[in-house]
This record gives C-alpha cells, structure tokens and sequence, in this order.
C-alpha cells in the first residue's frame, strides 16, 4: 500500500477516535437533570436523540446502580419507544417504571408511568384498558388529593370518549374540567387551559359549528398573545373542519395547508393524520381524485409508521376505495374496502363509534350491496365450492371436538381455582405465611440443635419476605444464617420435605396467590413485572412454577381473580 494512503488512513482513524473520546467525555460532564433536560428538549422535534439521550440515562444509572435514575430512565423510554410506534417495547418499559416506582415506593414516577401506558392502550385502539388506567389514577389522586392529577386523568377519559364518539360525554367532562382549572397549582393552570379548549373545540366539531367557532376564536387569541405554534395549528385546523362542513373546501384545502405547516414543524404526526385525511375529503369533492389518493395514502402511511388504532382510519378506508375505483383501480379499491371491513369487527367500544359513523354519515344499503359485490364468487371459484363445503365440514367436526375439549378443560380448570381460592382463605387466616415453632414442641421432635436454630431462622427469613431477592441462592441463605450449605440442604429435605429450590419457588408462589387476590394494581402487571416483582428471573420459569404448583396458569388465575372482584 502507498505510505502516503497509510499516512492519510491512521490520521483519519486518529481524528476520529479523538471526536468519539470528545463526546464520550462531554456526555460524562453532564449531570442526569441535564441529560433529561436534554431528552425533553428533542423528544417532540427529534425523537432519535430524545431516545439517544434517554439511553444515556439508563446506561448510566445501571452503571452506578442508582434505582431511582434507572427507573426515570425506563419511563423516558416507554415514553418515547411510544412516540415511536414501538410499542410492544414501550409497553414492557412502562410495565418496568411501575414496577420498580412501586418498589421505590415513588408515587410520582409509578403514576407517570400509569399515564404513559394509558397512551400506549389508546394509540393501539385499547380503549377500555386505557380508561381502566386513567380511572386508577384519578383514584390514586384523590386519595392523595392532587387536583392537577386528577384533571389530567378526567382530561384523559374525555379525549379517550371523543375518539370513539361519545361526544357529549366528552363535552361534559371537559366543561367541568374548565371550571375547576382556577383550583389547580398556578404553574399548571395555563397548560390545562390551553389544552382543555383544544379538547372542547375537537369535541363540537362534530356536533356543533357555533359553539366549535367560539373556543377556535379562543385558540386564535391565545396564539396572539403568547405566541403559542400548538394552538395556532389547532386552531387552522379545526377552522378547516367548519369550512369542509360548509361545503366551502377550497377554504378548508387553505387552512388545512397552514396547520400542516406548523404540526410538521412540531413533529406531532397524530394531528397530521387527520389534516391529510380531511385534506383528501376536500381533494374527493372537488373530483380531485388523484390528489385525494395521494394525500391519503400520506395519512395511511402514518397510521402504518405509527401504528396506532384509530376510528377515523373508518373514514379514510372508504375514501380511498371510492377515489380508487373513479380512476380504474379496482384493485386497490378493493384492498381498501377490505381494511375497512376488517376494522368494523376490531373491538366492542370501537364497534360502537363504527357503527354510528355507519348510521350518520353513510347509507348502510348501499355499504351491504358493496360487500356483497366484493364478495360475488367468480365463475373459477365455484369450481371448488363443492372441495370447500367437505372443508367446512371437516373443520366443524374439528371444532367441536376443540369445543368439547376446551370445555372439559375449562370446567377442571374452575374446579382447580375454587381449590385454590380456598386453599388462599385458610392461609390468610393465619398470622403469617407459615405457621409459628412452637418452641418446646419443636425441642421434643428436633434432637439436633443445629436444625432447631436453622429452622428458627428460616422462620424470620420467610415472615421478612426474604426470598423474594432474585439472588436468593442456597449458598446466600446459608451465610445470612451463620451455616453451612450442606447442614442447610439437610435440615429443609428433612423438616420441609423439599429441595432448597423448591422450597424457595413454593414460598414465591403462595406469596403471589395472596398478593394477587388482594391488590388490584398487583393484578394489572403483566406476567413478566409479576415474575420479576417476586424473584424469579424470566416469565417463562415463573409461568412452569405456578402451573406446577398451582395446575393453573397465572394469567388463568388472574382473569378469574379479576372477573370475580
């Protein structure tokens, strides 16, 4: 190689190791409030340095083992794997704040991270869970008698209502909200203005142009006066949903234009779905079909980036299936007549905007005759009609042979869970999880004395919860005991019929039955937060001991549990 291109080569690499070297000691010098400062900075303008900065936190706090940071730190990421659409991975995060808040007994990081997994649920179309959480909180604030978090949860219930149009409802909420903002923490009233005359303009542009145009003039004033870009673009775009109402859409096209403008700038991509989406409708009623797809297909993009679950994709589906088929693309109408089927069927609440959507705004004939169309067998598929009817028929037999079964199976899994209910009862009669060494009995069955003092400590060992340590290990025990391994071993396969592992996952089990049956917020974890809350180190491990133990699997349990409270 020429000595020059080595020359040029290592001081390339010399260069470079001496920029990482600078931002490895520049990110060292900031303190944890500086790294979340800067995570609040970027996380609404760049998410990817938000996400870079809230590792940062993680990694850090994990390193000097500090449990509070950590658990801030897994709320900035359920935070933001949120704003990212990741959220399988913002769920467990979330699930991780509120185990280890609750650890920390941090009321303020637990019901943040309430709040963040309420988001999750409504941004994937689960909304009764996200109303489960909200209430929870708003409970958790009243027992605290925190008036700003009592409004957030209110607030959210409403916009949770007017997403799947109960818009009254959601109006009744908000107004009463507004009335009690003069009782909030000075600090809090201006934001919890703002944001509660959005709710209400978002709220009567559905049922009420006068009274949409009132708050909208609101917002006007607000963004004149403070310079506030959020309700300048709220403002634009819900003046362009009264003019698309008017029927005037070239002026709804306009003030759709602007808000898109500022809602880029901001990064909020769930308002920008529904300015496209509305943008699209106008493009649709001027016969500007090709221009309606296009920005369509924008909004169906964020749905897809996103992923969140949202009624109005309803809408968007049969705009884009009527604006296909003017143009003579069949094939992608259908395609889009098949998302929107797809969606009517998703769950119960969204069922219920669905289908008035259905009755309001569309002639429910016609969308049966559309179906049935879509659904016409062609002349080659009828060829197999007869192949598929002995299908059918051997899937029937099928299930319901599955049917008995799972019956069966149901019936003792009912009659396992009454046993274990009982079995729960007569351990909380009890004082403690194990019944007390009666100390002279003990004497008399016991002649060794080592065993006798072992098992006096294992006594406190189990009334303290110790085993709940996920380090718990025969050689840990033994140490805390003043014993050896051997003698330890020897004197539980003894007096406790068990192996040291056993033993310890019988007293993990039987903790998490009772803890189960008695704490609702407990019972919302999910397996893996419940494993890792009790000791065990995979929810895989944790699932085979309760079943062992039990016959039952936890998620069994606690949806009988759940069902029965």
């Amino acid at each position: 190689m020429n000595p020059r291109i080595c020359i040029v080569l290592i001081s390339l690499l010399f260069y470079c190791g001496t920029l990482f070297s600078q931002e490895k000691d520049s990110l060292e010098s900031l303190s944890y409030d500086d790294l979340k400062i800067a995570y609040f900075s970027n996380k609404n303008s760049d998410s990817d340095k938000a996400l870079f900065y809230a590792k940062e936190v993680l990694n850090r706090a994990i390193k000097e083992q500090n449990t509070k940071e950590k658990t801030f730190a897994y709320l900035l990421l359920s935070d933001i794997q949120n704003r990212l659409g990741n959220y399988t991975d913002a769920l467990q995060l979330a699930d991780s704040t509120i185990l280890y808040a609750d650890r920390l007994q941090n009321q303020n990081i637990k019901v943040r991270g309430l709040k963040v997994k309420s988001s999750i649920f409504r941004n994937l179309g689960a909304y009764k869970a996200a109303i489960e959480i909200n209430l929870l909180v708003k409970k958790i604030a009243e027992e605290t008698k925190n008036s700003s978090l009592a409004f957030d949860a209110k607030h959210n219930i409403g916009l949770i209502k007017n997403e799947i149009g109960t818009y009254e409802e959601a109006i009744q909420i908000f107004t009463a909200n507004l009335d009690a903002i003069s009782s909030l923490p000075k600090i809090n009233q201006k934001k919890s203005y703002v944001n509660t005359i959005i709710a209400l303009a978002s709220a009567y542009t559905n049922i009420n142009a006068e009274k949409t145009r009132f708050y909208t003039n609101t917002l006007k004033k607000i963004a004149e006066n403070d310079n506030n870009q959020i309700a300048l673009g709220y403002y634009y775009m819900f003046e362009g949903k009264i003019a698309y109402k008017k029927g005037d859409f070239e002026s709804a096209l306009q003030l759709m234009n602007s808000a898109e403008e500022i809602f880029t700038a901001l990064g909020y991509e769930r308002n920008l779905f529904t300015v496209y989406r509305f943008k699209g409708k106008c493009y649709y009623e001027l016969l500007k079909f090709e221009e309606a797809i296009v920005i369509s297909e924008k909004a169906k993009k964020i749905k897809k980036v996103k992923q969140f679950h949202h009624i109005e994709l309803l809408d968007l589906y049969w705009l884009l299936e009527d604006s296909y088929k003017k143009v003579g693309q069949i094939d992608s109408s259908d395609q889009n007549s098949r998302l929107a089927r797809s969606l009517v069927i998703k769950n119960d609440l969204t069922k219920t905007a669905i289908y008035k959507l259905l009755k309001e705004k569309y002639d429910i004939a016609n969308f049966k005759i559309q179906i049935d169309e879509l659904t016409t067998t062609s002349e080659q598929e009828k060829k197999y009609s007869t192949i598929l009817t002995y299908i059918g028929a051997f899937l029937f037999i099928a299930l319901l042979l599955f049917s008995i079964r799972y019956f069966q199976l149901k019936k003792r899994n009912q009659s396992k869970f009454k046993k274990l209910m009982e079995h729960i009862e007569v351990l909380e009669t009890k004082d403690n999880n194990i019944p007390t060494i009666n100390k002279k009995e003990t004497e008399q069955k016991i002649s060794d004395e080592k065993a006798l003092v072992i098992l006096k400590a294992l006594e406190e060992f189990e009334l303290k919860e110790k085993y709940l340590d996920p380090k718990t290990s025969l050689t840990s025990v033994a140490k805390k005991i003043n014993t050896n391994t051997s003698y330890l071993s020897k004197t539980i396969n003894t007096y406790k019929g068990q192996t040291f592992i056993n033993y310890i996952t019988s007293l993990r089990i039987t903790y998490v039955l009772r803890r189960l049956k008695n704490d609702k917020v407990f019972r919302s974890y999910s397996i893996k937060g419940i494993a890792e809350e009790v000791g065990f180190k995979s929810e895989g491990s944790f699932s085979r001991a309760f079943k062992k133990q039990t016959g039952i699997y936890p998620s069994y349990f606690i949806k009988n549990i759940t069902a029965n409270s």
